[in-house]
């Protein structure tokens, strides 16, 4: 992703413009990965309390 909006002028062609995109980039990341972490953490807990529940 760094290269192609390196090379479509996404992003300043500086170092400020590289680590602007950089941390927007990471930011986004972080909250997918918590927000993907969450939904999983109440499925299992749900697959776990059923089978609990069975035992």
């Amino acid at each position: 992703m760094m290269t192609v909006a390196y090379v479509c002028k996404w992003m300043e062609h500086s170092v400020r413009g590289v680590l602007c995109y950089f941390a927007i980039f990471f930011a986004i990341f972080i909250i997918v990965w918590v927000i993907q972490f969450v939904i999983w953490k109440r499925r299992i807990s749900k697959i776990n309390s059923k089978i609990t529940y069975k035992n």
